[in-house]
């Protein structure tokens, strides 16, 4: 992948040192080689932070049962068109690649405050209820990750920002690696599906371009779902241009509108192999 930034281009190949090893340690045995076809099952199963959710600013006090608008609402939708399906929505409004893992943790994604079981943990008790009827899986998560440490990047050095994203992105990979593998070993077999994150700042509207920032996560999560044979599916381009009209970002929120969300569906329905038609 090109990387604009030379100092991404390093935290490219610190992170993925940390990505290799455990991703390969995880298919020693070749447990996961050779994956069937995409078939649907019986229940859609997603995970992760406030864009699985559906979340929406407009209603911030709404339960997440309104906010059926999300992509993983308007991707079970294009599912049902192909097959009845049932969906297993895991997602938590302001989660973390470690809290997903870990559960129960603040929204600095440092601090444990509930000992509550965590979305991986549920997703793997889920696929040993219900064997061989969970497909496909989405995961959407690390853009709490940048979220978290946005105020400190802004203020920060070049030298303090190239230390700051070097250990972001590192743990972000750890992450990812232990999340997808944890997935795959439940379920050899389940069409999973990572989502990247779009950038919803327009070009020009910070100081500081975080468009290389966005294009390195997209990468290195790239090469983890490759690694444990996952499919990604590409929400940041088709967002670059359309800020304005696919995100809140015009009243300084960086969620999705219904027509973002629309997008991602339709990036994840095309990532996913099923045979789901797409009016563009």
């Amino acid at each position: 992948m090109r990387c604009a930034h030379p100092v991404l281009a390093m935290i490219i190949g610190v992170a993925l040192a940390c990505t290799l090893l455990p991703a390969q340690a995880g298919h020693a045995h070749g447990r996961t080689a050779a994956i069937k076809p995409p078939t649907l099952g019986s229940y859609y199963l997603a995970l992760g932070d406030s864009l699985a959710v559906g979340y929406q600013p407009d209603t911030p006090s709404a339960t997440p049962a309104v906010w059926t608008s999300g992509y993983v609402y308007q991707f079970q939708a294009m599912l049902a068109k192909v097959s009845p399906i049932e969906l297993q929505n895991l997602g938590v409004r302001g989660e973390c690649t470690n809290t997903l893992i870990k559960g129960g943790l603040d929204a600095s994604c440092t601090t444990k405050v509930v000992d509550t079981p965590s979305q991986l943990a549920q997703a793997v008790a889920f696929l040993k209820d219900h064997p061989g009827r969970v497909n496909p899986i989405t995961v959407d998560i690390g853009g709490n990750n940048l979220n978290s440490n946005a105020l400190a990047f802004f203020i920060d050095t070049p030298a303090q920002q190239k230390v700051l994203l070097t250990k972001l992105f590192g743990g972000m990979v750890k992450d990812w690696t232990t999340i997808f593998g944890t997935l795959r070993q439940a379920c050899p077999t389940c069409n999973i599906i990572a989502v990247n994150q779009y950038n919803p700042y327009p070009k020009g509207a910070l100081k500081t371009d975080l468009a290389p920032v966005f294009r390195t996560y997209s990468g290195l999560l790239a090469k983890v779902a490759k690694a444990t044979h996952v499919k990604l599916a590409d929400v940041y381009t088709p967002f670059v241009g359309h800020e304005i009209l696919y995100t809140w970002i015009s009243v300084r929120d960086i969620h999705a509108t219904n027509t973002g969300y629309t997008v991602m569906a339709e990036a994840v329905a095309k990532a996913s192999g099923y045979p789901i038609h797409i009016v563009q």
